[in-house]
């Protein structure tokens, strides 16, 4: 979901809607990876962020230019290798994505 502070004003915020709980992160597109919510999200300033290597599973969809440069830009560590070898363990690569994490 998509949100701005008026009518007029530039999309600000894109908020992730996923089913899960406030203890378990649950991936609206694959049900069997879920993980528990305090290593799903990081925390700055108050604020709550979907880990970087989360946000790329959500992105892999697309495979956009864009995309492909936040994958380049991504930390090398962190669940991705975990998430990655589940996901893969469900459903085969359709990223090329996957073979490098």
């Amino acid at each position: 979901m998509w949100t701005r502070r008026a009518a007029i004003a530039a999309w600000e915020f894109d908020i992730l809607l996923a089913p899960g709980s406030p203890e378990e992160w649950v991936n609206k597109r694959h049900g069997s990876l879920p993980m528990p919510m305090n290593r799903a999200l990081w925390v700055q300033d108050g604020i709550s962020y979907l880990q970087p290597e989360i946000q790329l599973l959500h992105k892999s969809k697309g495979l956009r230019p864009k995309d492909q440069i936040d994958f380049d830009n991504a930390p090398p560590e962190g669940p991705s290798s975990q998430l990655a070898q589940r996901r893969t363990s469900k459903d085969p690569a359709k990223a090329p994505w996957i073979q490098r994490l």
